[in-house]
């Protein structure tokens, strides 16, 4: 439960970094999210998250587009 906090909190102080950091220097916030996301994908030792495709087209998608 503490690792799954630890990431959450992680994930949304990395996405508001990111957001000022693309705002400052003209950059699109969502590439610089998914090249971010792309990264820490190499990271060893992070753990797998896995998500249901329903979760995705169900409550992901819906806002983005």
């Amino acid at each position: 439960m503490e690792e799954l906090t630890l990431l959450a909190v992680a994930a949304v102080l990395i996405i508001v970094a990111a957001t000022l950091f693309a705002q400052k220097h003209g950059i699109a916030a969502p590439v610089l999210l998914v090249l971010i996301g792309i990264g820490c994908s190499f990271i060893p030792g992070t753990p797998e998250v896995l998500v249901e495709p329903e979760w995705i087209l169900m409550v992901v998608l819906p806002p983005i587009l």
